[in-house]
């Protein structure tokens, strides 16, 4: 498993990303039309947000993205060795978050079902937890690095 940084700013198109061509748009088979790739996104704490009376719904983090990527074994390897393509020390409640996302931009002709399940990651003593629940949520964070995660299936 790696990660893989495409840029430095989480805001990118990802028609920029993953652009393919007009005529080639059109060829896209079912299969293709719904591959995904998983996405990750590495944000730095920058401190606790006050609490400021009002109650948010929150959606807890995944188990798994599929089969492949479990919590589990992901937080295995980040604690095993530096699983991304550049030199990174974790800092204490360093914030990992990863999420399938469909490849290509979606065709208002076709419909397809629609994902919305993430897995994250809490930097806390020294080593990278799985994210359980909301311990995050009074945390503030900067966007540092955004990229796709490669891995064997």
């Amino acid at each position: 498993m790696e990660f893989i940084t495409i840029g430095q700013e989480v805001n990118l198109d990802k028609q920029m990303i993953y652009k393919k061509s007009k005529r080639e748009k059109g060829t896209l088979n079912r299969a293709e039309y719904e591959q995904k790739n998983v996405i990750w996104n590495l944000r730095k704490y920058d401190g606790k947000i006050e609490y400021d009376g009002i109650e948010y719904k929150y959606q807890s983090s995944s188990m798994e993205l599929n089969k492949q990527l479990t919590s589990t074994r992901i937080v295995e390897e980040l604690n095993l060795k530096n699983l991304f393509d550049f030199e990174y020390l974790p800092e204490e409640n360093d914030f990992l978050v990863l999420k399938s996302e469909y490849k290509y931009k979606q065709n208002k002709t076709r419909s397809r079902p629609f994902i919305n399940y993430y897995i994250s990651f809490i930097f806390k003593d020294g080593k990278w937890n799985i994210n359980n629940g909301y311990d995050h949520i009074f945390n503030k964070y900067i966007d540092f690095k955004y990229g796709i995660i490669k891995y064997v299936s």
